[in-house]
């Protein structure tokens, strides 16, 4: 077996470097908790010093929750910066290892600090004796040091002979720029691993050409320590190695061992995509929406006789289910397969049927999820089915300062019944108003996780409306329902109507 490689997880910190992202105290808990316990990263940076009274409280929390539940009290960290504020200031926070902050390159240190190199080693020396005089455990980030180290390697042996005489607990080695291939990593640090080999290294790469997942997975190659991610590739600019990516590259391209739970991956994206507002794109690799999902009725065909098209990166190795998407490109095999996940059997003239249906609607752009599919199959199947809910006629008033209302006319389980209530915006006033008459009736209302509301490309303000729901069914599978109207709020309604019928049908 190859060694052990720590993974530190700076989402809270160098992650939340996001346009328009920001972290109450109770959400850095909330993900720091759950980075800690479930998906078992090694270290958790989690904000810099002097930054806010809530970054305050949630190093406090952390730092309590590290050291009194998981018995590990230098497993948080917090960046700190060359001056006496950032000392006092990460003792007040009860957190136990500080990430000094110092100018890796020449450049940085003279044109942003406007200091000499060596008036910056006695002040590192500085800074580090108070630290040490306060109990803490001190890392030392070289910013900008893939730049230094090209602009002038002995600027930055010279940091590296003051850090290994300080005897700090470990060099953090970022590509601040983000301006490294992985051959660069390799050239650039090998040589330095060597020399310096009292001192224990971590790399930590950001992504401005897409290679930060690569530059890591060489790193990993390299005698470093540790490496650092962010879930989702969060950070400033491209953002930095992703942590679902470089977890799972590492995994399978090396023989380094790691602590991280791949099955919490998932998990631990839609956690921060929730708090940060920042969705993934659909394609991103492991916690994407779509990238366990086939498209193309060959594709379809191949998983169907012999997964044909499965590697290493399968869906359940991550707690996912593959999935066949039905559109314009599905094939036979496609249908079959999606059916059978709904446990719906169709001879062949009705699945044939069914693809005709599915290629007419995709042809005019309209999204077709799994909720429609059974639909088609019911329909095509013939079986009368009475649908459990039908939304008659409805009302629905917004108004500025006041809480807005809805009068429905609905037919549940074949009975009419008129409901009404107020919320929070008008589609929050339908789901009260019919919400508990349906739980009355014995339906299963499911879980909201989700709601994206968009317009066709160059569409006017009359443009029909697509509103996408994801719920959560009674297994805690998610799945979608898309609702279309020239109003928004009734594109909803019509998507959760099709919702509560798609899990109250499906067998």
């Amino acid at each position: 077996m190859g060694a052990y490689l720590e993974v530190m997880d700076t989402t809270l910190r160098d992650g939340e470097q996001v346009f328009g992202v920001s972290y109450t105290a109770e959400e850095k808990f909330i993900i720091g908790r759950f980075l800690l316990e479930k998906l078992r990263v090694d270290r958790l940076e989690v904000c810099s010093a002097l930054s806010s009274n809530e970054d305050m409280e949630a190093a406090r929390r952390l730092a309590l929750f590290a050291e009194e539940r998981l018995k590990k009290p230098f497993a948080v960290e917090a960046l700190v910066f060359m001056n006496d504020a950032s000392v006092e200031w990460i003792v007040e926070s009860q957190v136990k290892t500080a990430n000094l902050l110092v100018k890796g390159s020449k450049e940085h240190l003279t044109k942003q600090l406007r200091m000499k190199p060596k008036e910056q080693e006695a002040l590192i020396e500085d800074i580090v004796n108070k630290l040490y005089d306060r109990g803490l455990r001190v890392n030392v980030y070289l910013e900008d040091v893939s730049y230094g180290i090209q602009e002038e390697l002995s600027f930055v042996k010279s940091l590296l002979d003051k850090l290994t005489e300080l005897e700090v607990n470990r060099v953090m080695l970022p590509d601040t720029r983000g301006i490294l291939a992985p051959f660069q990593v390799r050239e650039l640090f090998q040589p330095l691993l060597k020399e310096f080999r009292k001192l224990t290294f971590d790399f930590h790469a950001h992504n401005d050409y897409g290679l930060a997942t690569a530059n890591t997975l060489e790193a990993a190659r390299l005698p470093f320590r540790g490496v650092h991610a962010t879930v989702n590739g969060m950070g400033e600019r491209t953002g930095n190695a992703a942590l679902e990516e470089v977890v799972v590259a590492i995994k399978d391209f090396t023989d380094r061992r790691m602590n991280v739970v791949e099955k919490y991956l998932v998990p631990a994206s839609a956690l921060v995509q929730k708090y940060s507002g920042k969705r993934v794109a659909w394609n991103k690799p492991i916690v994407g929406e779509n990238v366990f999902t086939h498209v193309a009725g060959v594709h379809a065909d191949g998983e169907k006789k012999g997964n044909v098209y499965t590697s290493k990166l399968s869906a359940e190795r991550f707690g996912r289910a593959k999935a066949y998407s039905i559109g314009k490109l599905s094939g036979k095999a496609s249908i079959e397969l999606a059916l059978k996940k709904l446990k719906v059997d169709l001879n062949p003239q009705q699945v044939k049927a069914v693809l005709k249906r599915v290629v007419e609607m995709a042809e005019r752009k309209s999204k077709i999820t799994e909720a429609d599919l059974l639909f088609l199959a019911l329909e095509v199947k013939g079986e009368k089915v009475e649908l459990p809910f039908r939304v008659e006629h409805i009302s629905i008033l917004s108004q500025k300062s006041l809480p807005s209302t809805c009068i429905a006319r609905v037919v549940v389980k074949g009975r009419e019944h008129v409901a009404y209530s107020s919320g929070d915006g008008g589609f929050d006033a339908f789901m009260k108003a019919v919400g508990p008459l349906l739980k009355r009736s014995g339906l299963f209302v499911p879980k909201l996780m989700d709601y994206v509301v968009g317009i066709p490309m160059g569409g006017d303000t009359d443009a029909l409306v697509e509103t996408t729901i994801t719920w959560m069914d009674r297994r805690g599978a998610l799945f979608k329902t898309v609702g279309t109207s020239r109003d928004q709020v009734l594109a909803a309604v019509s998507a959760a109507e099709k919702a509560v019928n798609f899990v109250n049908l499906r067998r």
